[in-house]
């Protein structure tokens, strides 16, 4: 490879600026470490558009890891495996543990089942949103849908702010109940994580209620039990809510109702999701990290472990439960559901910072802020 001055050196994987080489390339921190773990797990993986063909650059959020890996091995990246210890003495080893527990790096019990303890948790968050949310509906005087087996209420600007603090707040909740390791993060590092997790949900969340209660009929679920009718989006924004231009702000809702149509509609057409694919979903949006999130290398290679542990259950309640022997389709089907909520959540992550810039909405609010402005 031809040198290139130190200012216009990029990593030869995802162009981001890079000033020294890794593991024999010009090749940022985080695609060596993506191809060091990759190597030290024998891990495989399929790519996400089936050709071996998919792009992927700078600060792009949902590299495909099959066309990642083989773009690092095309360019000569090399990472030898370390050679076996030899094994030690049980009085060595049991020492060893002891000094290891409780350990940063475990996530949960080594034979508890990451899906189980979601369901679990989920479940008990879910009732406690689900009372906080009735009482909101209430004090806003919601307008009830007409549905024939559901309690769905027309939500509204203001009615949307204060359901959305109980999610977050349950949110955090859930992650702390869920991953033991969450809690002992650095704050910097939980707010990151956060930050990657939050519009991932929630999208998830709309699109597995959607496909239950509307079937392929786009109606934006914005909480559990408040809608957004994309095609009546002026609903949105009420007399007594306080934002100036309010046309304006009409105009901007339309747009992202059209996106967030064009990114979740071709989910709710596929197959759907059992409750067990839903709870991994969820878990699925908490360790699916975005490169560009910078994290401490041990945080990254702690979430591709549970990763990989999430597909093995993932595979055996396939066998198991529902007797698949191939069930690539519907794996393949479940990480394009993850993928779409991954860019309506980044869509969300915008929608909500232009409101906070352009019409001041909530912009004053510390827990918003922290959010999707800093």
């Amino acid at each position: 490879l031809p040198f290139l001055p130190m200012e216009s050196r990029n990593c030869l994987i995802c162009t981001v600026p890079v000033t020294v080489a890794h593991l024999g390339i010009d090749a940022c921190r985080a695609c060596a470490a993506f191809f060091k773990r990759s190597k030290i797990a024998g891990r495989t993986y399929t790519c996400r558009q089936g050709d071996r063909k998919c792009s992927f650059r700078k600060h792009e959020k949902f590299m495909c890891r099959s066309c990642r890996y083989d773009r690092c091995i095309e360019l000569g990246m090399t990472y030898v495996l370390p050679s076996k210890r030899k094994p030690r003495k049980k009085k060595e080893e049991a020492a060893e543990m002891e000094m290891s527990q409780p350990s940063s790096s475990s996530t949960t019990s080594s034979n508890e089942s990451i899906l189980d303890r979601m369901a679990t948790e989920y479940k008990a968050s879910y009732e406690r949103r689900l009372e906080q949310e009735k009482v909101y509906i209430s004090k806003h005087n919601l307008k009830r849908m007409s549905h024939p087996t559901e309690e769905l209420y027309t939500s509204n600007i203001s009615a949307f702010y204060d359901i959305f603090q109980v999610t977050i707040k349950e949110s955090i909740e859930l992650l702390q109940n869920v991953f033991d390791d969450y809690e002992r993060l650095a704050v910097p590092h939980r707010a990151s994580l956060f930050k990657n997790f939050i519009g991932k949900f929630c999208m998830i969340e709309a699109s597995y209620f959607n496909s239950k209660y509307f079937g392929n009929e786009f109606i934006f679920l914005a909480s559990l039990i408040t809608c957004i009718d994309c095609n009546n989006v002026d609903e949105w924004v009420t007399d007594e809510d306080k934002i100036e231009r309010k046309d304006d702000f009409r105009t901007s809702l339309k747009g992202f109702a059209k996106d967030y149509t064009d990114l979740l509609i071709p989910m709710l057409k596929m197959e759907v999701l059992t409750e067990r694919e839903f709870h991994a979903l969820i878990a699925l949006a908490y360790c699916d990290l975005d490169p560009s999130l910078h994290l401490p290398e041990e945080i990254m290679e702690r979430a591709e472990r549970m990763r990989a542990r999430l597909f093995d259950e993932l595979q055996e309640y396939y066998r198991r439960d529902l007797g698949l022997a191939d069930f690539s389709k519907r794996l393949g089907n479940l990480m394009t559901v993850a993928h779409g909520a991954g860019e309506a959540g980044n869509l969300m992550n915008e929608e909500m910072r232009m409101y906070a810039t352009m019409f001041d909405v909530y912009s004053d609010d510390q827990l918003f802020r922290e959010i999707f402005m800093e």
